[in-house]
Parts: structure tokens; sequence; C-alpha cells
């Protein structure tokens, strides 16, 4: 038997078969699979196609590159704008997990600096765009981030910011790997830096928030997730792995200077009497009362006229309770609650991450604000 030349190993175009198969050649081995199959492998044959498609256009472009000689106008708007956005843009500073978590409005500031650093580039790409709306910013945008992310990898905010979006609804790594290759996020094997990077994240802002108001709230609940096994059978079925995941909850109103004053002695003997509101706080209560009913029968067609009068009523704490509470993500467990030796070792460790989170706030101190 001859032995395979060069030549001979490289790919082939794939071939259609009249019975909806389809056909390719790596190497030496043939493939034969179905064009409508919904299995993984059944990438393998466009995979071995893909090579060598991406070839040929390769060479194509550079072809059209080397044959084109850039004018003036060309280097001067935008290659020489390009070559120093390259070094500095907002990219690259809102890389941090911490600037990319405080920014809001990320694809604002990127359309700025493009159209102020170059305007010509700019002008294009809205020509591309035509006719432009509040709508098309964010594409327009997101087709910016694509391109410098490939000219400098450190300008990656935006890949960044598609991968926590990825990582919080546990996007699976296959489809992960398809947005990699468009350029829209970064690769599945990043995602333990990132995870790592928002955990320091995570706790600097807890360390923060505690130097401002001590108080408060933890809640948490247990995280069932169902792992699909890859090869479904009776000694490989799917598993259900549960979780423990805690949020540490900063009050809007509850602070430790709250109820230290007191006008009222407090009496050597307590009274029934004593627990019997007066005037003043019993009017204090039907306003409570009536702003409580208010929001649930406005909801109903026939009085929707309340909410004329409610926005009038405000409170000793109104304008705090506008504002959103902060809350933040404590480290997942690996832990049920509903076993016993689990929630205790959850307490546990609830405990030690609470402590270290002060004693870094405040050092080390023992009972400051009881």
């Amino acid at each position: 038997m001859a032995k395979s030349t060069p030549e001979q190993m490289t790919c082939e175009t794939p071939s259609t078969n009249s019975d909806n198969t389809i056909e390719a050649v790596t190497g030496n081995k043939r493939t034969r699979k179905s064009l409508f199959s919904d299995q993984v492998d059944a990438n393998e044959v466009e995979q071995s196609a893909r090579p060598c498609r991406a070839q040929q256009l390769l060479k194509r472009l550079d072809v059209i590159s080397s044959g084109t000689k850039h004018d003036d106008v060309v280097q001067q708007e935008i290659l020489a704008p390009l070559q120093t956005l390259r070094k500095s843009n907002v990219l690259i500073n809102m890389r941090p997990l911490t600037k990319l978590q405080s920014c809001q409005e990320f694809s604002l500031d990127l359309l700025e600096e493009i159209a102020e650093r170059i305007p010509f580039l700019m002008k294009i790409l809205i020509q591309l765009v035509g006719k432009m709306s509040v709508t098309k910013l964010g594409p327009l945008a997101a087709v910016i981030g694509i391109i410098l992310f490939q000219q400098n990898h450190m300008a990656s905010a935006f890949q960044r910011l598609v991968s926590l979006v990825c990582l919080r609804g546990q996007m699976e790594d296959s489809a992960l790997s398809r947005l990699n290759h468009f350029g829209q996020c970064l690769a599945p094997t990043s995602k333990i830096n990132l995870q790592d990077e928002a955990g320091k994240s995570s706790k600097m802002q807890i360390i923060k928030f505690l130097k401002h108001n001590p108080m408060i709230k933890i809640t948490g609940d247990n995280l069932d997730v169902m792992v699909r096994s890859a090869h479904l059978s009776l000694s490989n079925p799917n598993r259900s792995l549960h979780l423990f995941a805690s949020n540490m909850i900063f009050p809007r109103v509850a602070h430790p200077t709250i109820g230290l004053s007191n006008d009222k002695p407090i009496p050597a003997v307590v009274q029934e009497r004593d627990f019997i509101l007066n005037e003043t706080e019993k009017n204090q209560m039907m306003q409570c009362y009536k702003v409580l009913i208010s929001r649930i029968l406005k909801a109903e067609d026939g009085f929707r006229w309340i909410e004329a009068f409610e926005g009038n009523r405000h409170f000793e704490y109104s304008s705090q309770m506008k504002k959103k509470s902060k809350v933040v993500q404590l480290p997942i467990m690996l832990k049920n609650e509903t076993k016993h030796e689990d929630y205790l070792s959850i307490l546990d460790e609830i405990e030690e991450t609470v402590t270290s989170h002060f004693i870094e706030a405040f050092g080390n101190l023992t009972c400051k604000f009881v």
C-alpha cells in the first residue's frame, strides 16, 4: 500500500449525497454524517472543512491588502489615530471589574471616544448602519469593541462584560467557545480568573460598605443545579447538585445611631398603660395604614385616583427608602441546607466570613457597635 503524501493529507471540500448525508476526507479518514443530525459529533465535518475555506479566504484577503495602497487620507484619518487608540482607550481603562460594575453608560463612553479621536471612522460606520437611533448605539459599540479587541487583547472590557453575563446564566462551554470564535466573549478557560476577580471585587465592596454602615442582614437559600450527563445511562444518570447561595444586604435606614436617643425616662415598674399609644402615635400609625391600604387599592381600576394622593405623603425616612438596597453576593458553598451537618457548616462559614470582613474593615476589635 502506498504511503500518503502531504498533498493527499490536505482536506477536501465536503460533498453532499442524495440520501441527505455529507462526506468529508480528513487525511485518509472519510467521515459520513447526516445533514440533519443534532449530535455533538456532527460538527466534525464542519470543523474539517472550515480550515481549508479559511485558508483560501486568508490568501484572498492578503492579495487584496497587498494590492491596495493607503492614500494620505486613510493614513491620517484612520490608521494613525488607531495606533494611538490601541495603547489607551475606554476598553482598556474599564477592564477591571470594579470599574466595569460602576460604569452605567459603558457603550456611550466608547462611542464618544471614537467620535472624538477617530471621527472619520465613525462617519464610515454611521453610513454603513444607516439612520441612527438609540437602539443602534449598542450594536455599534459592540462592533467597535470587537474590532479593538482584535488589535489589543487588553482592550477586553466588552468581552469581559459579555462573559460575566454568560457565566451568570450558566452558559455551557460549547456556547462560550462559539461566541469566542466571533470575538464576542473570552475563552471558556478564562472563567476561573473572572470568578476569582469577581470574588475579590465583592470582598472589596463589602469592606467599603461596612465602613459606612456595619448593620447587615444575611439571607441565603439552596441553589439546585441539574448536571446533565453527556452519555445518559443507568450507571451515569443526570445528577442534582445542591449548593448554598447567600447574600449580604446593607439596609437603607438601619444604622447604629438609630434608637439610641430616648426622650422618655425608663419607668422603674412597667405597667399596662405604658403600652397604650398616645394621640400622636395613633395619628402616625393611621397615616402608615393609609399608605399601605392605598398601595393595595391602586392596583384596582376603580382606585387609580389614589396615586395622586399617595405621592404627597412623606415620612421621616422617605428619601432613604426610595433608594435601592445594596446587595453583595457571598461565595457559593458546596453545602446542602437540608442536611443537619451541612447546615451547621454553613453557619460556621458565614460566621468566619463576616468576622474576617469586619476585621479588615475596622481592625481587630470586639463588640464595638453593641
